[in-house]
């Protein structure tokens, strides 16, 4: 599975030097019901790995950025479990399409918070999209793993 996650680091940190998004994130709810059962598991990946790769440098709290590498870790292993499970597809092939669906999303968070920081001065704390997927991604972690 590491070999996975360092593969998936890669192509993660490849996508998002080319990446061109608009910042167009999808409603959650909405988007979820469109997609696979893994499509939760990945949108909380990139809401928690976005924060902390836009905020680099960021003096966060203590225990911060570990328990936000936990939850990624946590939620792209699921996410390529249940892809593997309900897609019939094999182990790399999930890994791919994790990565993938990743960029994309996190070039999408990472784009609003620089539209935000224009708009208003503050990346997260204004925007209602960003609070309510922080509290969806933290309840459902909750349930599942405790941070």
């Amino acid at each position: 599975m590491k070999v996975y996650q360092k593969c998936l680091a890669a192509l993660l940190g490849a996508c998002l030097a080319t990446s061109t998004h608009a910042g167009d994130l999808p409603d959650f709810a909405t988007a979820t019901k469109m997609s696979d059962d893994s499509y939760p598991l990945v949108r909380c990946a990139a809401l928690f790995y976005s924060v902390i790769d836009y905020s680099a440098g960021a003096d966060f709290q203590a225990g911060t950025v570990a328990r936000s590498k936990r939850a990624f870790t946590f939620l792209t292993e699921g996410a390529a479990a249940l892809k593997v499970q309900s897609g019939g597809i094999d182990q790399q092939t999930a890994w791919y399409e994790v990565a993938r669906d990743l960029t994309d999303l996190t070039a999408a968070y990472k784009s609003r918070y620089a539209l935000n920081v224009k708009a208003s001065g503050q990346a997260f704390a204004d925007d209602p999209a960003w609070l309510s997927d922080r509290a969806l991604c933290t309840a459902m972690l909750r349930d599942d793993q405790p941070l």
